[in-house]
């Protein structure tokens, strides 16, 4: 029987799944038949370490969009000003 067939069709293919078979065809070809893997900690510990890192990932693009919006503020109270200065207001 061939992968495709042990899959199923129409099961689609993750990226855990193709970086595990480019960095080791074996491994992959016995995670596919059921096998498990002897590195059970090792894999925990690396899903946990990714979990964190998406984390941070997410707490940094909450960071630029306050940025993003504090320098539009600042740009507006630029022109407010300029404008307020040019035509006499301020």
């Amino acid at each position: 029987m061939d992968a495709k067939q042990h899959r199923g069709r129409g099961k689609p293919i993750s990226a855990s799944e193709i970086g595990r078979f480019l960095y080791c065809e074996r491994s992959w070809w016995y995670s596919l038949h059921g096998e498990e893997s002897s590195h059970l900690e090792a894999l925990e510990r690396g899903t946990r370490r990714h979990e964190r890192f998406a984390g941070e990932v997410r707490a940094l693009e909450r960071l630029q969009a306050l940025i993003r919006i504090l320098l539009w503020l600042l740009v507006m109270a630029i022109v407010v000003l300029v404008l307020g200065l040019t035509l006499g207001l301020l």
